[in-house]
């Protein structure tokens, strides 16, 4: 973590929420009221922090933060209500409580889906130390091998959290991933790099120079020989039928 940027902003949020609390203790709210009061007071400041700083969370914040919740719907009291219930859709006799994972997962999703799309403008600060190119962090099956990778606070939150996601949904290689290895220098550069969309055929083939040539790519021999070191460990694992299924 970084002790800086996590104690000027998660601990200190953390603080002012215990305060604004103890203050709406004394004020006479209906249950459903309280809960009103935690989506539109509380919830915009988390949720900010989340989007803007989207660091990896020290274990017991989220759970911190649902106890003080849970302490103030309940008076102080025993929680009679489980927490699922709480989370759930009013439609479904839930009662709408905010999932502060599930939207932490979110805003860490949306950086994710900057670092698929190459987005320039979001990602020129965080890859500012990288040394090779963004989608080989992507498609890299071993989490822990990516030590300077993980060195920075935002970007190891984002390697973790799309570790969780392959494991859950990515059974097959996805083919906007980038199969070429090579040191970034300019992103709007890199946008034209070849993808496995573009040098696969349906069946899930490498499609030949020739076929790629008339299509208007050219790749050298140091770059095929790297798109077929690296596709013949990915087709162990078959690859997503859809070119932008994400």
């Amino acid at each position: 973590w970084c002790v800086t940027l996590w104690e000027d902003n998660y601990e200190k949020l953390s603080r002012e929420i215990k305060e604004k609390i103890k203050n709406w203790v004394k004020l006479q709210l209906s249950f459903m009221g309280k809960i009103a009061a935690i989506k539109m007071f509380m919830l915009p400041k988390i949720l900010f922090l989340f989007q803007c700083i989207p660091i990896k969370l020290k274990p017991g914040f989220i759970k911190d933060i649902n106890k003080e919740w849970t302490n103030f719907l309940c008076d102080n009291g025993k929680p009679r209500i489980k927490l699922k219930v709480l989370y759930d859709k009013k439609e479904r006799a839930g009662f709408g409580l905010p999932n502060l994972y599930l939207y932490y997962r979110a805003a860490v999703l949306m950086k994710i889906k900057d670092w698929i799309e190459l987005n320039e403008r979001n990602l020129i600060l965080e890859g500012f130390d990288i040394t090779i190119h963004w989608h080989r962090y992507l498609g890299n099956r071993k989490i822990d091998e990516l030590k300077d990778f993980k060195k920075h606070y935002m970007r190891r939150a984002w390697i973790e959290e799309w570790a969780k996601i392959k494991k859950a949904w990515y059974y097959k290689t996805p083919r906007w991933i980038i199969p070429t290895e090579k040191v970034v220098r300019n992103l709007k550069e890199d946008k034209n790099i070849l993808r496995y969309g573009d040098i696969l055929n349906k069946e899930g083939d490498l499609k030949t120079e020739e076929e790629l040539k008339e299509e208007g790519w050219e790749i050298n021999w140091w770059e095929r020989l790297q798109i077929k070191s690296r596709y013949k460990s990915d087709k162990l694992g078959g690859f997503v039928e859809s070119n932008y299924q994400m």
